[in-house]
Order: structure tokens, then C-alpha cells, then sequence
């Protein structure tokens, strides 16, 4: 029994797609005049804009026809690995393997765009997969990661707005958590306060904003204090010794982003990574022994690069997704 269910749990954070994903899918489809709608052979009732239906996932495309007053649009809609799929990938080790072998040949790995609009007045688009007649004004998204990150665990939430066809402008505001979840049993509390705040302006590759790709550029500015414990060094006693004391520090990073957002539902999920220039300043207070250097065991020790005291400058790699809504 025991052994039963433990291939249970391995094969439920494995085969994502076999296990979470419906055989249909609902969809949706925007057109600018009211149309008859045909998928795959099947007419549905009524002339209207918008046509709400529900197909079978996968692997082939899906043919539709729309038939309007004066002229009809032949489509094959093309699917995609759904993100269910993708999350095998996210477990390190055999979870790959074992989620790749079972999704790979089941049609529930596939996904048809959830939103689809067809421009019967444009030749040159067969379709697009988002609402093309309803762009949105403005985005309000928040990170869920970093509630639960390590270093600077805090509540985020940006607010985006489509400033023209192809470029929106980004703010971030996010507020430091005290204390991490993960120091909430540990002895020792850093007591963190502080704030962080970006700006970031966006331009979309091949789709209307803020739909697909985009490159953008982000200004990122950190400030906080925390108190942190360290083992400092002093010539005339011979062991290290234990000091209590504020670390103040302050970010500021020039990024250069790359990322992707795209519209599940009533969802938008915004996907980025990028790499840039941060400037580090940082200075300690409450100090038994100022003079006294930290007692730093290795070349590469992350936790003293960051209370190091001056300024340094590092290379910063934002690395996230959002999750937000349209309003």
C-alpha cells in the first residue's frame, strides 16, 4: 500500500497534462460584424460577435468557417504544448522523463488559444489569439514567488497600461515582509523594513501591447534595513565573536527584460528574465566594534557580499513571473 502510493505522488508531480487538463477546452471567438460560426464542420446557431464553444484537445489543428454578410473566412487553428505540459519540466531529475512519457503522446498535452479574433476586414491575419476588439486599458498583477523567497520575501503589485499599439509602461511598488516564512521557527529575527519600487517601459515584438513578446527596460531601486548576526574579528582576542547589529542597504539596477505575456481566461500571466547593471550601497550601525572586520570563511560567500560595507556594483538577472487581471 505504501509503495502504491508513492508512485500515486510521483506520477501526480509528473504527468501535469494527463492528470489536470479537461479533454475540451472552452473558447472564445471575437469577430467586428455579427457571423455564423462553423467548427469542424458542425454549425452553431445564431449570428453574433462573439461565439463561445467548446472543442476536444489536440494535436491537429481546428477548422473553422466564418460566414458573414458578404464574404466567409476558412481557418485552421493551430494548438500548442498547454502550460500543464511545460510544468513537467519544473522537477528536477526522472519527474521529467516520467511526465514527458506519459503526456507525450495524450492529447491533453495540446491547448487551442483560449481567446480568438478574426478581423474580417484584414487579409493578412488568418487570426489572432487574443481580443483584438478589446484591448486592455490597464493591468493590475501581482508575484506570487515572492512571498515565499528567501531574501526580500515581500507582497509586489505592478500596474500596466498601454500607452500606444505597441509599447505600455510598467510601476511596481512592493512592501519587505520582517521575516521570511522560512525564519518563522529560527531563533533569530531580522526585522526587516523597507520598500521597492521600479518603473519599467515595454515594447511588444509582434502583437498589439500587452499581449506576446516584449523587450523592456527597467529602472529597480531597493532600500531596507535589517538586523543581521555575523562573527566579526579582532586582533587582540583570539576567536571571533558574535555582533548584533542594523545592516543599511540600498539597490539600484538598469535592466535590459525579455519576456512573454499571454491572457488565460480571465488571467494574464507575464513571464520575464533579463540581466543588468546594480549599484550596492551599504553601511552598518549599532556595531559593538566598528573597526572589526567581518570573519568571512570563503571566497564566495553570498551573505557577506551583501553586508559588505561601500559600494560594489554586481550584475542583477531578474528572473519571475506575475499573475494580474484587466480593468
Amino acid at each position: 500500500m505504501k509503495l502504491l502510493w508513492l508512485v500515486v505522488v510521483f506520477l501526480s508531480l509528473s504527468s501535469c497534462a494527463t492528470l489536470f487538463n479537461r479533454p475540451s477546452q472552452r473558447l472564445r471567438l471575437y469577430t467586428n460584424e455579427a457571423t455564423q460560426l462553423v467548427v469542424d464542420n458542425d454549425t452553431l446557431a445564431g449570428r453574433q460577435q462573439v461565439h463561445d464553444f467548446v472543442v476536444k484537445r489536440s494535436r491537429a489543428s481546428l477548422p473553422l468557417e466564418i460566414l458573414g454578410d458578404s464574404m466567409q473566412r476558412n481557418l485552421e487553428v493551430i494548438p500548442y504544448n498547454s502550460f500543464a505540459y511545460h510544468l513537467n519540466f519544473s522537477y528536477p531529475h526522472l519527474n521529467i522523463l516520467i511526465g514527458w512519457l506519459v503526456d507525450r503522446k495524450s492529447p491533453k498535452r495540446y491547448a487551442y488559444p483560449t481567446h480568438l479574433s478574426v478581423d474580417l476586414k484584414d487579409s493578412l491575419h488568418p487570426y489572432y489569439d487574443y481580443n483584438l476588439f478589446n484591448i486592455p486599458k490597464q493591468l493590475i498583477k501581482v508575484t506570487p514567488a515572492k512571498i515565499f523567497s528567501i531574501h526580500n520575501s515581500s507582497i509586489e503589485v505592478a500596474y500596466e497600461r498601454p500607452t500606444g499599439k505597441d509599447f505600455s509602461t510598467q510601476l511596481m511598488v512592493s512592501y519587505l515582509f520582517p521575516n521570511s516564512i522560512y525564519q518563522i521557527s529560527s531563533r533569530f529575527k531580522e526585522n526587516t523594513k523597507g520598500y521597492r519600487i521600479a518603473f519599467e517601459e515595454r515594447f511588444f515584438l509582434k502583437k498589439a501591447a500587452p499581449f506576446g513578446s516584449y523587450i523592456a527596460l527597467e529602472l529597480d531601486y531597493l532600500k531596507k534595513r535589517a538586523f543581521h548576526e555575523e562573527y566579526f574579528y579582532n586582533k587582540a582576542i583570539e576567536e571571533p565573536y558574535l555582533d548584533t547589529f542594523l545592516v543599511h542597504s540600498q539597490y539600484l539596477s538598469a535592466n535590459l527584460k525579455f519576456g512573454y505575456q499571454k491572457e488565460y481566461g480571465k488571467l494574464f500571466v507575464d513571464f520575464y528574465a533579463g540581466i543588468g547593471r546594480r549599484n550596492r550601497t551599504i553601511h552598518h550601525s549599532q556595531r559593538d566594534n566598528p573597526a572589526d572586520e567581518i570573519h568571512n570563511h570563503t571566497h564566495f560567500d553570498f551573505k557577506y557580499n551583501r553586508i559588505l560595507e561601500g559600494r560594489h556594483t554586481t550584475v542583477s538577472i531578474p528572473l519571475n513571473f506575475r499573475m494580474g487581471w484587466r480593468f
